[in-house]
C-alpha cells in the first residue's frame, strides 16, 4: 500500500476515532442531563400533587370557587410539566401510571362541581364517593411521582457511572492512536529515508555497485528502486561509453576515407586504419609525430602547411589533389575542419581524405552529358533561354537567337526586355513578375509575323538551388499558331452546335463522372431559371435538389454503369408543373470506361394532360360526375384488401331512384337527367370524402364506405340517405318532384374474413331486392353479411 495512503489512513482514523469519542462523551454528557431534568421534573410533580391533594380536601369541605381555580391551575401545571419531551427521556412504569392518572382526575372534579350545593341523601353519598375516588387518585399521583423520582435517580446515578468511564477511556484511545501513526511514520518513513541517504553517500564516494535492494510497495520503495536503477543506468553508460569508443574506432577504421585528428602543434592525437590500407603506414605509429614528419617537404610546405594553418585559424579548408595510388591516377578532396571550443578557442584540427576518383569520372561524363543536352536544346522546336534575378540572359538556344535575330557572342548580359523588343516584353512583363518570386508562369500571346497573326505559349519556369534560393528562371516559348487555328475552327463548329441545342425545345446537358454539369443549353435558363454558365461545374444535386434529384439517382446510376435509360417524371421547376421524358445516354470510350452522361430531358406535358383527361372520361359518369363502373371496379377490391389489412368493416350500399320509369315517363328524360343529377348531388353530400359513390347505370347506385368499426354506422348513413332524399326536387320550371329511394346494405363486420367482389355485390343487391318488397323508400341488409 502506498505510504502517503497509509498515512493518510492512520490519521482519517485517528480523526473518526476523536469524533467518535467526541459523540459517545457527548451522548454519555446528554443522558445525564437528560436523568437530571427527570429527577427534577419529579420533584416538582411530587410537589404539585401534594398540593393538589389539599386544594381536593379543602374544596369537598367548602366547596370554595377560588379552590376549585386553584385545584385546575395545579393541575395544567403538573400535565404540562407530564408533557414536556424530556419529563419522559428515561424509562419509567410510574411515569407512565402518573400520566393515566392525572389524565383521569378533572373528570372526577368536574362532577364533583357539577353537583347541587343543597345535596339530598343521594348527592351526598355521590359527593363522598367522587371526593373519595379524587383522594384516592391524587394519593396514587403522589405515590407514582415519587417511583418516577426514584427511577430517574437511579437513571442519573448510572449514566455519571458511564461519563466518568467514557471521560477516562476516550483520552486512553487518542493516546493509542498517536503511537500508532508514530510509529508507522518511523518504519515507513524515517528508516527507508536513511538507507536513501546511506546509498546517496556511497555513490557520490563512487561505489556504483551499491544497491539499496527494497521490496517495499510504496513510494520510498520505488524511489529506492529508481535508485538502484540509476545506479545500474550508470554502471551500464560507463560501458556504453567504452562501447561508443570501440564503435567509433570501428566506424571511422572501416570508412572509404583517411580521417585524423591534429592538435595545435600539427601533431596527430588520431588516425584511422585506412592509412594503413592506403599508404602503408601504421596508425599507432602517427600519434604523437609532426605532420612535417609524415608528409614528404614537397607535399607538406607546397600544399599542406598553409591550408592546415588556416584550418588552426578557425576556418573550414577544402581543396583537391591527385596522386598515383596502386597504380593508378587517383583523385582526393581533402578537409581540415576545425575542432572549435565552448569558448571560441580552436583545440585542434580533423582531416579527412576522400578519394573522389569516381565522382571525378561522373563530372567529366556529365559535362558531356550537358554537351549532349546543348545539342538537344538546340533541336527542339521551341525557343529556350536562360536569365538570372536581373532578367539577363545566360543561355539562349539556336531557336532562340534564329528568332530575335541574335548571334551567340550578343548573349551575355542582353536583357529580357532587349532580346523581346518592347511590345512582345509587355506581354511578358506580368508573368516576368511571377517567376521572379518564384511562382511558375505560362500564358499565351500573339504578334504580327510575316503579314499574318503568330500565336505562341510562353513557359517561365523559376530556377532554384539545393537550398531554396532562386538563381534564376528559364523561359520556353512555343509556336502554336496552328493549334489555334485548328481551337478556332473549333470553336466555330460548337458554336453551330450550341446554337442548334440551344434552340431545340429539349433540355440537354452533360455530366461528368462526378455528377458535375460539364455542358448545359439554354433552355436550362428556360426551365430551372439558372444561367448555363453558372450551372458548370457544379453538383447536379444543387441545382435539383430534394426530391427530383433522388428520383433521377437509380436512372444515373444505369446509366453510369453504362445502360442507355429512358423515363418519364413528374417535376416541378419554377413553379411550372412539367412531365418529363428523359434519356440519359453514357460517354462509354474506346477502352469501356464511362466518364460522363449525355442528358435529354422533352416536355411532354401536353401529351400528359391529353392521357388524363382521356383517363378521366374513361373512368367518370358523364351526367352525374360520379365514379362510373369501371372506377368503381377498380376502387372496390383494393378497398377489400384495406380493411382486411386494417382490420375495420366494409360496406357495400346498392341503391336505386323509387319509381323512376315512371319519372321518365311522366315528365321526360330531360327532368330524368335532371333527378339523376340531383340525386348524385345528395348521395355526395351523405358521405364522407374518403367514401365512394358511383352511377352503375341507368338509376342504380353503388356507395362504398370504409374504416368501419360496427353495423351501427352504415345505418346511420342509410338513414341518412333516406331523410336527404326525402326532400322535395325543385325542377328547372319550378315543379316540385317527391323522391324516394330503396338501398340494400351489405356489411362485413371487422376481423371476418372478406367475401370476394361478386359475392359481396351480389349480398347488396339481394338486400335492395328485400327493400324494395318492404315497400321502398327504405334500407335493408343482408342478413347472412350481419
Amino acid at each position: 500500500m502506498r505510504i502517503r495512503v497509509q498515512i493518510a489512513a492512520a490519521v482519517i482514523t485517528s480523526l473518526v476515532a476523536g469524533l467518535a469519542s467526541l459523540a459517545v462523551v457527548m451522548v454519555a454528557a446528554r443522558q445525564s442531563d437528560a436523568a437530571g431534568e427527570a429527577q427534577r421534573r419529579a420533584q416538582v410533580t411530587a410537589h404539585e400533587v401534594a398540593g393538589l391533594l389539599t386544594l381536593t380536601q379543602e374544596y369537598a369541605r367548602y366547596a370554595e370557587p377560588r379552590a376549585a381555580q386553584q385545584w385546575h391551575q395545579r393541575h395544567a401545571t403538573i400535565v404540562q410539566t407530564l408533557g414536556d419531551g424530556r419529563a419522559g427521556s428515561i424509562d419509567s412504569v410510574a411515569f407512565t401510571e402518573l400520566g393515566q392518572v392525572v389524565t383521569a382526575l378533572p373528570p372526577l372534579f368536574h362532577n364533583l362541581e357539577s353537583l347541587p350545593s343543597a345535596a339530598d341523601g343521594f348527592a351526598a353519598r355521590r359527593k363522598e364517593m367522587l371526593v373519595d375516588q379524587l383522594l384516592t387518585s391524587t394519593q396514587a399521583m403522589s405515590d407514582f411521582a415519587y417511583q418516577w423520582f426514584l427511577d430517574a435517580s437511579e437513571v442519573k446515578a448510572r449514566a455519571d457511572e458511564q461519563f466518568r468511564i467514557v471521560a477516562f477511556f476516550v483520552p486512553g484511545v487518542l493516546l493509542v492512536f498517536i503511537c500508532g501513526v508514530a510509529l508507522l511514520v518511523r518504519q515507513r518513513v524515517l528508516v527507508p529515508l536513511t538507507r536513501l541517504d546511506a546509498a546517496a553517500r556511497a555513490l557520490g564516494a563512487g561505489d556504483m555497485g551499491h544497491r539499496i535492494g527494497s521490496t517495499e510497495r510504496n513510494e520510498l520503495g520505488d524511489l529506492a528502486r529508481q535508485f538502484d536503477a540509476m545506479s545500474a543506468a550508470l554502471t551500464e553508460s560507463r560501458e556504453r561509453l567504452q562501447r561508443s569508443e570501440q564503435q567509433l574506432r570501428a566506424v571511422t577504421d572501416n570508412m572509404p576515407a583517411l580521417i585524423a585528428y591534429v592538435n595545435r602543434e600539427q601533431r596527430y592525437e588520431f588516425a584511422n586504419q585506412r592509412y594503413l590500407d592506403w599508404w602503408h603506414t601504421d596508425p599507432a605509429s602517427m600519434v604523437g609525430r609532426h605532420m612535417r614528419e609524415m608528409l614528404s617537404p614537397e607535399v607538406y610546405e607546397g600544399k599542406v602547411r598553409a591550408r592546415i594553418e588556416e584550418a588552426l585559424a578557425g576556418r573550414r579548408v577544402q581543396w583537391s589533389s591527385s596522386s598515383r595510388r596502386s597504380g593508378s591516377e587517383r583523385h582526393y578532396q581533402i578537409d581540415y575542419i576545425p575542432d572549435v571550443a565552448a569558448d571560441g578557442g580552436v583545440r585542434g584540427c580533423y582531416a579527412m581524405m576522400v578519394d573522389i576518383t569516381e565522382r571525378h569520372e561522373a563530372e567529366t561524363r556529365l559535362a558531356a552529358s550537358e554537351q549532349r543536352l546543348l545539342d538537344l536544346l538546340n533541336s527542339i522546336p521551341a525557343m529556350v533561354g536562360y536569365f538570372d534575378m536581373e532578367e539577363r540572359c545566360q543561355y539562349a538556344n539556336d531557336a532562340g537567337l534564329k528568332s530575335n535575330g541574335l548571334e551567340r557572342s550578343q548573349i551575355p548580359g542582353l536583357s529580357l526586355r532587349a532580346a523581346l523588343g518592347d511590345a512582345n516584353y509587355a506581354q511578358h512583363e506580368p508573368y516576368v513578375h511571377e517567376v521572379l518570386q518564384g511562382r511558375r508562369a505560362r500564358f499565351q500571346g500573339k504578334l504580327p509575323f510575316q503579314g499574318r497573326t503568330a500565336y505562341f505559349q510562353a513557359h517561365l519556369i523559376p530556377d532554384r538551388i539545393d537550398g531554396g534560393a532562386q538563381r534564376g528562371f528559364y523561359v520556353m516559348t512555343f509556336d502554336v499558331t496552328a493549334m489555334k487555328e485548328a481551337q478556332f475552327e473549333q470553336a466555330r463548329v460548337e458554336g453551330r452546335l450550341r446554337a442548334i441545342a440551344d434552340n431545340l425545345p429539349v433540355l440537354i446537358s452533360y455530366i461528368d463522372q462526378d455528377q458535375r454539369y460539364r455542358f448545359v443549353n439554354r433552355t436550362f435558363r428556360e426551365w430551372m431559371g439558372i444561367d448555363p454558365a453558372a450551372a458548370l461545374g457544379r453538383h447536379k444535386s444543387e441545382l435539383m435538389p430534394g426530391t427530383p434529384y433522388e428520383q433521377r439517382v437509380p436512372y444515373l446510376r444505369r446509366a453510369l454503369a453504362g445502360e442507355r435509360v429512358t423515363f418519364e417524371l413528374e417535376t416541378e421547376l419554377l413553379g411550372v408543373t412539367r412531365y418529363l421524358q428523359s434519356t440519359y445516354i453514357p460517354d462509354i470510350q474506346p477502352d469501356g470506361r464511362v466518364v460522363g452522361v449525355y442528358m435529354l430531358s422533352t416536355d411532354v406535358s401536353a401529351l400528359k394532360k391529353v392521357e388524363m383527361q382521356l383517363s378521366e372520361l374513361v373512368r367518370v359518369d358523364t351526367l352525374t360526375g360520379l365514379a362510373n363502373r369501371y372506377q368503381f371496379n377498380e376502387v372496390l377490391p383494393m378497398a377489400l384488401r384495406r380493411g382486411e389489412r386494417a382490420g375495420t368493416g366494409v360496406a357495400l350500399m346498392f341503391l336505386d331512384v323509387d319509381h323512376f320509369k315512371q319519372i321518365n315517363d311522366t315528365h321526360g328524360h330531360l327532368v330524368g337527367d335532371q333527378v339523376l343529377q340531383q340525386f348524385a348531388e345528395r348521395l355526395r353530400q351523405c358521405v364522407r370524402t374518403t367514401d365512394t359513390v358511383a352511377r352503375l347505370a341507368g338509376d342504380e347506385f353503388m356507395v362504398l364506405l370504409e374504416g368501419l368499426g360496427s353495423e351501427t354506422e352504415p345505418e346511420l348513413v342509410a338513414q341518412k340517405i333516406l331523410d336527404t332524399m326525402a326532400a322535395p326536387l325543385v325542377l328547372d320550371g319550378g315543379e316540385r318532384l317527391q323522391l324516394g329511394t330503396s338501398v340494400g346494405v351489405a356489411y362485413c363486420a371487422p376481423g371476418k374474413s372478406l367475401l370476394s367482389v361478386v359475392e359481396l355485390m351480389a349480398h347488396a343487391d339481394k338486400a335492395l331486392y328485400v327493400a324494395k318488397r318492404a315497400g321502398r323508400n327504405t334500407y335493408r341488409f343482408a342478413q347472412e353479411m350481419a
